[in-house]
C-alpha cells in the first residue's frame, strides 16, 4: 500500500508538471533550430484533454447558434428556446433510461455521432409541429379544436416518422459488435423520447404561446414556396429523375471499386499533430526495455581519463576512455583531414621498447596497440610481428597463441584547434623466445600503430618502425567463408516498432460472451484449467519444444520464453531440464526472484495460486505490421491456428488448451465484423424501411418507392466520403455510415406520409396550365406534401449545418471528421428530398390513397363522409373530440 501510494504520489507529480510547465514550454518556444517531437507518459491524455477544453466552448456556441436559429424559424423566441430545451431533455433522458434499464453507462467517442444527429432529427419534428399548429387556423376556428387537429395531424405524422427511424435503428441490435448495439439502443430511445416530449410539452405550449395571430405572411411564403418546387419538378420531372439515378449508378460503382478497409493508426489528435508525428517516428526504433539490458544504466558524467601513451594495458573498468595529444595529420590537405583509402593501406607504428630489466628469462613479451580498427580481423598482425623479432634476436612459434583485448576508446585531440577523433584500440600480445638469454636478445617492446587516424604526440624514447597492412573499417582481408559456415540472414520488412506481437497462453479457458448491453463481468469469462499440471516433466518438454520448433512461416523475430530461461538456469546450477516434479517450485521460486525475460521479471508470465503455476502465457514479436491490411492478417492467424491445432492434437493432455491471442487480430476480426454488420444492417435496414412504410401509407407502391432516394442518398454519400475523401473503411466509418443510414431518410419520411396524408386532396386545384401530362391528384398531393415540410426541412437541414460549421474547428480529428460527414449528409438529402423525390413522386406517385387495403383512418372518414352513422361516429370520439367537425365535405376519392 505504501509503495502503490507512493506511485500514485510520482505519476501525479509527473502530471502536473507535465501540464503546467513541460508542454506550454515547448508549444511556446519556437525559436529552435531543430524540430523537436513530444512523447512520453501522461502526454497524449493532456493534450486530448486540453484539446476537449477547447471543444466544449464550440459546442456551446453550436447550441447558442442552433437555438437562434430555431427562433427564427419559428418566428418567436420562447419557442426556440424551449425547442433547444427539449432536445437536451430527450438526450438526458434517454441516456437515463439506457442506464437504468441496460446497463448503458458509457458510449465512447462514437457518441457524439448521435449528439448532432437528434438535433437535426429533433429540429424537423418540433418545427413540424409548430407548422402544423399555425396551419390548424386555416381549417378550423377555435384554439381548442386547432389543438385536436394538430394532434391528430402532426402527431400521425411525426409518429409515422419516428417509429420508421427507431425501427431502423433497432436493426443494429443483430450486430454482434456491443459498441455499436449500446449506440443504437440509446438513439432509439432518443428518438421515441423525443417524439414523446414534442407531443407531451411542446405542442401544448405552442397552445399557451403562440397566440398572436393566423401568421398570414408566413403560411403564403410557405405556399408559395411549396407551389414553385412543385412547378418545377412537373416541367423537370423526368430529366431530374433520369439524372439524380444515373449519378447514384456511377457514384455507387466508383465507391464500390475504391472502398478498402484500414487496420491503421487511429488517433483523436489530427494526423499532422506534434504528438502523433513523435508516434510514427518512434515506431522506426527498438523498445528501451530491448535496446538497452535490463540492468542498464546511464552512463557516468564524470570519470577517470588515461594517457594513451603510458605502456601497460588500460582495464575498462579503471579507465573508460583514453587521451592523447595529435602531433602530426596524415593525409591532410591545409587544415582538412583525408582518410586513407577505403580498401586499406599500411599502419604507421611507433615502438618503445621494454623498460624492464628480463634477466635470463627465456621469454619476452611484445605489445601492438592497434588505433582505428575496428576488429583484428582485418590486419597482418602474425605477419608483422614475425618481421620485426629476427632482428631483436627474438623468434615466435608458429602455434604460439596471439592473445587479442579491446581497450578503452582513444580520443585524439589537436590542442591548437581543438580538433578531435575519438578511435576504437585493439591490443595484440604474444610471447616471443629469446634466441640468447643475455643482452643481446631484447627484453620485448610497446608499440601503437595508426590505422589511418591522426598521430599522437609521444615521449622521446619512441621510434618509428616499419608498418602494418591493414583494411580499413576492420575488413576481412580475405573472401568470407561460404557455404553452410556462413549463417542465413532473415530479410525482416517491418521496422522494429511497427511489428505485432502474439500472445500464447497455457492453462486458461476463456468462454467468450458478451451481454446485448452493458460492459460484461470478465471475471466470469475466464477460469483456470484443472488438467493443466506445469511440473509435469512432460509438460515442461511440451512447452519447450513449442517455442524452440516454432515454424518459420510465424516469421518469429523475437520470443519472450521464460521456459528457456528456466531451462537455462537449471543448468547453470547444475540441475537436469526438465525439472522433476519434487524440485520443481522451489527452482521455480528461484528463478522467478532472479530472473528476467524480455526485459521484464519473469514472475509476469505466469500466474500462481496456492504455490502453484496454474496458467503461463509467452510472448512472440513477428514480422508483420501492426498496420498491415485485413486480409493479410486473417491469413496470418490461420497460420496460428493451424500451428496450435496441431500442437494441442500432438502434446499430452497436462499441456493442451493453448490458444493464441494479439491485437493484430483482434483489429481485423472485429473490423471484419463491422462490415458484415454494415451489410446485415443495410438489408434489414432496407426492409423495416419498407415495411414500414407500407404500414404507414397502407401502400405498396409508396414503400416501394421511398426505397430509390434512399439508396440514391447512400450512393451519394458514400462517394463522398470514399472517394471524394479517400476515407478507407475503419470502424469509426462504418459505425458512422450505420448511424446515418436511419437518419438520411428523415426528409424524404416527412413529405412521403404527407403525400400519403388525409389532407392531401383537400386544397385548392393547382393550376397545369403550363404542365403537359401532369395528374392533378398527384400534382395536390406532391404540393401539400411541400406546403406541410418544406419549413422542417430546410429548418432541420439550417441547423445541422450550423451545428456542424462548428466541428471543423474542433481540434479533435474525429470531430472534425464529423463535421464533414454531416454537411455532406445534410446536404445531399435536402437536396435529393426537394428534387428527385418529389419529381419521381409526380411521375409514378399512387392518385388515390391506399393500396391493397385502406387504412383505418380512412375507413371511419370515408364512413363519416357518406354520412352513415355519422352521430355513432362522432358520438364514439365524443370523449375525446367532443366538438369537432371537418370544416368541409372531402371528395369520395379521398
Amino acid at each position: 500500500d505504501v509503495q502503490r501510494q507512493q506511485e500514485d504520489n510520482l505519476r501525479r507529480l509527473w502530471y502536473n508538471f507535465a501540464k503546467g510547465d513541460l508542454l506550454p514550454a515547448l508549444e511556446q518556444d519556437d525559436s529552435q533550430p531543430f524540430n523537436f517531437y513530444v512523447l512520453g507518459s501522461g502526454f497524449e491524455e493532456i493534450l486530448v484533454h486540453n484539446a476537449v477544453r477547447q471543444d466544449v466552448m464550440l459546442a456551446i456556441g453550436a447550441v447558442v447558434v442552433v437555438t437562434v436559429l430555431l427562433s427564427c424559424e419559428m418566428w418567436h423566441l420562447l419557442l426556440g428556446m424551449m425547442g433547444a430545451y427539449l432536445i437536451a431533455l430527450s438526450m438526458a433522458m434517454a441516456f437515463t433510461v439506457c442506464s437504468g434499464l441496460f446497463g448503458i453507462t458509457n458510449l465512447g467517442m462514437p457518441a457524439v455521432l448521435p449528439l448532432f444527429m437528434i438535433v437535426a432529427f429533433c429540429s424537423e419534428g418540433l418545427l413540424f409541429v409548430v407548422d402544423s399548429w399555425r396551419s390548424s387556423a386555416e381549417h378550423v376556428d377555435t384554439d381548442r379544436d386547432r389543438l385536436v387537429w394538430s394532434y391528430r395531424n402532426a402527431g400521425k405524422e411525426t409518429m409515422s416518422v419516428s417509429m420508421t427511424v427507431a425501427a431502423m435503428l433497432l436493426t443494429n441490435l443483430t450486430s454482434d459488435v456491443r459498441p455499436l448495439r449500446e449506440l443504437a439502443a440509446f438513439m432509439c430511445v432518443s428518438v421515441v423520447t423525443a417524439w414523446l416530449l414534442n407531443m407531451s410539452i411542446f405542442l401544448p405550449y405552442c397552445y399557451l404561446i403562440d397566440w398572436s395571430g393566423r401568421y398570414d405572411e408566413y403560411l403564403a411564403a410557405r405556399s408559395a414556396a411549396a407551389t414553385s418546387l412543385t412547378g418545377k419538378a412537373c416541367r423537370s420531372r423526368g430529366p431530374c429523375v433520369v439524372f439524380a439515378a444515373a449519378v447514384a449508378v456511377v457514384s455507387f460503382g466508383w465507391s464500390a471499386g475504391l472502398v478498402e478497409t484500414s487496420m491503421g493508426r487511429f488517433s483523436l489528435l489530427p494526423a499532422e499533430h506534434n504528438l502523433n508525428r513523435a508516434k510514427a517516428l518512434h515506431e522506426n526504433f527498438e523498445g528501451l526495455h530491448k535496446a538497452l539490458s535490463p540492468i542498464a544504466a546511464p552512463p557516468p558524467l564524470t570519470g577517470e581519463v588515461c594517457n594513451g601513451t603510458e605502456l601497460g594495458k588500460a582495464a575498462l573498468d579503471e579507465c573508460p576512455v583514453q587521451w592523447c595529444e595529435v602531433a602530426e595529420k596524415p593525409f591532410s590537405h591545409g587544415t582538412e583531414f583525408v582518410p586513407q583509402e577505403a580498401n586499406g593501406s599500411t599502419c604507421r607504428c611507433m615502438r618503445s621498447a621494454s623498460r624492464q630489466d628480463c634477466g635470463s628469462a627465456p621469454e619476452a613479451i611484445v605489445r601492438v596497440r592497434f588505433v582505428g580498427v575496428d576488429s583484428l580481423q582485418g590486419v597482418r598482425v602474425r605477419d608483422a610481428l614475425n618481421g620485426s623479432m629476427s632482428a631483436a634476436n627474438l623468434s615466435m612459434d608458429e602455434e604460439a597463441p596471439i592473445s587479442e583485448a579491446q581497450l578503452p576508446p582513444l580520443l585524439l585531440q589537436e590542442w591548437d584547434s581543438g580538433d578531435v577523433q575519438l578511435k576504437s584500440v585493439h591490443l595484440a600480445s604474444v610471447f616471443a623466445n629469446r634466441t640468447f638469454t643475455n643482452e643481446s636478445s631484447s627484453c620485448g617492446w610497446e608499440e601503437i600503430c595508426f590505422c589511418g587516424t591522426y598521430i599522437c604526440r609521444l615521449p622521446d624514447n619512441w621510434t618509428e618502425v616499419s608498418g602494418v597492412e591493414w583494411a580499413a573499417e576492420g575488413k576481412r582481408t580475405t573472401a568470407p567463408p561460404t557455404g553452410d559456415s556462413v549463417p542465413a540472414v532473415v530479410p525482416w520488412t517491418v521496422v522494429a516498432g511497427e511489428r505485432a506481437f502474439v500472445d500464447v497462453v497455457f492453462g486458461l479457458i476463456v468462454e467468450p460472451r458478451s451481454p446485448m448491453f452493458g460492459s460484461p463481468n470478465y471475471q466470469d469469462l475466464w477460469q483456470f484449467n484443472p488438467k493443466f499440471e506445469m511440473e509435469r516433466p512432460w509438460t515442461q518438454r511440451s512447452l519447450y519444444a513449442f517455442c524452440d520448433e516454432v515454424p518459420e512461416q510465424l516469421r518469429i523475430v523475437t520470443k519472450a520464453c521464460w521456459i528457456e530461461d528456466f531451462r537455462k538456469f537449471a543448468l547453470e546450477r547444475g540441475d537436469r531440464f526438465p525439472v522433476t516434479e519434487a524440485y520443481f517450485m522451489p527452482t521455480m521460486v528461484d528463478f522467478m526472484a532472479q530472473s528476467q525475460t524480455g526485459g521484464v521479471g519473469s514472475r509476469n508470465f505466469m500466474w500462481v495460486r496456492e504455490g502453484k503455476i496454474v496458467a503461463s502465457y509467452m510472448q512472440f514479436e513477428v514480422d508483420v505490421s501492426r498496420y498491415a491490411a485485413q486480409e493479410q492478417v486473417l491469413e496470418y492467424q490461420a497460420r496460428w491456428d493451424e500451428y496450435l491445432f496441431q500442437w494441442n492434437s500432438d502434446v499430452e493432455r497436462y499441456s493442451r488448451g493453448a490458444w493464441h491471442s494479439s491485437d493484430l487480430w483482434n483489429r481485423a476480426n472485429a473490423l471484419r465484423e463491422l462490415g458484415s454488420s454494415l451489410k446485415r444492417t443495410m438489408i434489414f435496414g432496407v426492409l423495416t424501411l419498407f415495411a414500414c412504410a407500407w404500414m404507414s401509407t397502407w401502400d405498396w407502391r409508396l414503400a416501394c418507392l421511398i426505397l430509390l432516394p434512399t439508396w440514391v442518398i447512400m450512393s451519394l454519400f458514400a462517394w463522398f466520403i470514399f472517394v471524394a475523401l479517400r476515407w478507407p473503411v475503419g470502424p469509426f466509418e462504418v459505425i458512422a455510415v450505420n448511424v446515418f443510414f436511419a437518419f438520411a431518410v428523415v426528409p424524404s419520411l416527412h413529405i412521403l406520409y404527407n403525400f400519403a396524408g388525409d389532407q392531401a386532396l383537400l386544397g385548392h386545384e393547382p393550376d397545369l396550365s403550363d404542365v403537359a401530362g401532369a395528374k392533378v391528384k398527384r400534382v395536390k398531393r406532391v404540393t401539400h406534401a411541400l406546403q406541410s415540410s418544406i419549413i422542417a426541412i430546410v429548418g432541420g437541414s439550417l441547423n445541422t449545418l450550423a451545428a456542424s460549421l462548428f466541428l471543423f474547428y474542433c481540434q479533435l480529428s474525429v470531430l472534425s471528421e464529423l463535421g464533414a460527414t454531416l454537411v455532406a449528409l445534410s446536404v445531399i438529402s435536402f437536396v435529393i428530398s426537394l428534387g428527385p423525390w418529389p419529381a419521381l413522386l409526380l411521375m409514378f406517385g399512387p392518385q388515390e390513397g391506399g393500396g391493397c387495403c385502406p387504412s383505418p383512418a380512412q375507413c371511419l372518414e370515408g364512413v363519416d363522409d357518406l354520412g352513415h352513422m355519422k352521430h355513432e361516429v362522432k358520438a364514439g370520439f365524443s370523449g375525446i373530440v367532443p366538438d369537432w367537425a371537418p370544416p368541409s365535405p372531402r371528395p369520395k376519392s379521398a
